[in-house]
């Protein structure tokens, strides 16, 4: 008997052999799946790598539908990406901002132009301010980060919800108080869209305090110009106008070109309406020196090249001509002034005479006050009597 038990004694060895077994496949498995998730984890930090850097070169290029793609698969490998949230909401924002411009207006203004519906965007804006909120939710500590805020008051200038706007960008400032971003956008809103006047004139001042702080911005200047214009202070928006102009002129970059072509079609606007309204370009709402006012005149003459003299140019309203020719003779430059009258002469054709000699007649009457007219005025002056 005792043989046959030690015969048998191995078995009893068994289970530890088979739980150190087990023990071993554990730890194998445990091993083989930290790998896996390793693995995976690694290869999902790739695509996330990789589909943020692809957004951003979309980004950068302007190409928003690829570029929100990318960011949308980098959130869908990870939930919680803080990077990738941020960048949607930008790249949503730029993309409203994009298609504003495709309404024929410029990307600063475009949103404050009540008659194009159909460049706000609700829906659009509402999934950029949506992606701010779960963000929030996300990291609550975010709820008054200021790069957020920015972003969700543009988005809702983007969707052309004003009111909305007015009060995002009012608490955002008396949050951020010297942040020029949101003083900018809050004083132009006051400006062009409170109904109160004591309001509008605090954005105003806003404005001017952005403008003194960043004297270098054209943003910021067309910003203040343009609020000039609505506060009815014809000059000192012609100046912001004219700064803009000179500062974008010869730039390669296609924004600058355009600033520059509203600037000068602005200056062209005030100075028309300004002289119809008042008849005339001596006007006190254009009240300026007569040497700045003739370098202005002959800027939106020749933008492109302001050495050549004035003459007829056809894509110029008659006015402005007349206008120009009226400075020139009070500047002292009579030979100007009767170059671009001669020319315009010349150039006319007889049907369209009758336009002329409105024109004619206020020119005339800057040269009664001359004690002595030359040649060329009297000449002027029998066209319109023979009419």
């Amino acid at each position: 008997m005792k043989k046959l038990t030690s015969k048998f004694k191995w078995i009893k060895t068994v289970p530890g052999i088979i739980g150190l077994g087990a023990t071993g496949l554990g730890l194998l498995i445990g091993i083989t799946q930290m790998s896996l998730y390793i693995k995976q984890t690694s290869e999902a930090n790739d695509i996330i790598r990789a589909a943020l850097f692809a957004g951003d070169k979309f980004y950068s290029l302007g190409l928003y539908d690829q570029a929100i793609n990318n960011f949308e698969k980098a959130l869908a490998q990870d939930p919680k990406s803080i990077n990738a949230y941020t960048r949607l909401i930008q790249a949503y924002r730029a993309r409203l901002e994009s298609k504003s411009d495709d309404c024929g207006g410029y990307e600063y203004d475009i949103a404050l132009n009540a008659q194009c519906k159909a460049c706000f965007y609700e829906a659009e804006a509402d999934s950029g301010m949506q992606m701010i909120y779960k963000l929030q939710a996300l990291k609550p500590s975010l709820v008054n980060d200021r790069e957020l805020i920015y972003e969700e008051a543009l988005l809702s200038k983007r969707s052309g919800r004003h009111g909305i706007t007015l009060r995002l960008l009012a608490e955002a400032h008396k949050l951020f108080p010297d942040d020029l971003r949101i003083k900018a956008e809050l004083g132009l809103l006051q400006v062009c869209k409170a109904k109160k006047q004591p309001i509008k004139l605090e954005g105003l001042q806003l404005l001017e305090q952005v403008v003194q702080a960043d004297s270098t911005s054209l943003k910021y200047r067309l910003y203040y110009a343009r609020s000039l214009k609505r506060a009815n202070l014809p000059t000192q928006a012609i100046h912001h106008y004219y700064f803009i102009a000179i500062k974008a002129t010869g730039m390669e970059n296609w924004i600058r070109e355009d600033l520059r072509t509203m600037a000068i079609s602005q200056m062209r606007s005030i100075i028309m309406y300004t002289g119809r309204k008042n008849r005339g370009i001596f006007s006190e709402e254009l009240s300026m020196p007569l040497p700045k006012k003739l370098e202005i005149l002959e800027y939106l003459f020749n933008h492109r090249d302001t050495t050549q003299s004035i003459t007829y140019n056809a894509s110029v309203p008659h006015n402005l001509h007349f206008y120009y020719a009226q400075v020139a003779q009070a500047s002292g430059h009579s030979k100007k002034a009767e170059a671009l009258v001669k020319s315009m002469i010349t150039q006319t054709k007889k049907q369209h005479w009758n336009k002329l000699q409105p024109w004619l007649k206020l020119y005339m009457e800057t040269q009664d006050s001359l004690s002595q007219m030359s040649d060329f005025t009297l000449e002027v002056q029998s066209l319109i009597i023979d009419g």
